[in-house]
């Protein structure tokens, strides 16, 4: 409902094409209603501190995949300096991280 209000104050044009929706509606589905209808089933059978672990790996993933599989992303120095820490403090956080720190 917030973008609606911004379309109108802005006074910007939806697309009108089929396919641009066909498109948004794939991406939609495969990129915010799997993903949070999974974290969802998960939380059966994990304990929420974990699935907050794997939910905070996330954007980390992200950068990984678009960088080793899709190639759309070139990792610069201090990219791969924020993966490696941001993989860190995941590890740190989880169970078995802390045992053995």
């Amino acid at each position: 409902m917030t973008l609606a209000v911004f379309v109108l104050v802005r006074r910007d044009v939806l697309p009108r094409s089929v396919r641009v929706w066909a498109h948004m509606t794939v991406l939609a589905l495969s990129f915010c209603v799997v993903p949070f209808l999974l974290f969802s089933w998960a939380q059966q059978y994990v304990t929420s501190g974990l699935a907050s672990i794997y939910n905070a790996t996330t954007p980390i993933m992200t950068a990984v995949m678009a960088w080793a599989v899709f190639r759309v992303e070139k990792l610069r120095g201090m990219q791969i300096v924020g993966i490696l820490l941001g993989m860190l403090g995941s590890w740190s956080s989880s169970p078995r991280g802390r045992a053995s720190i």
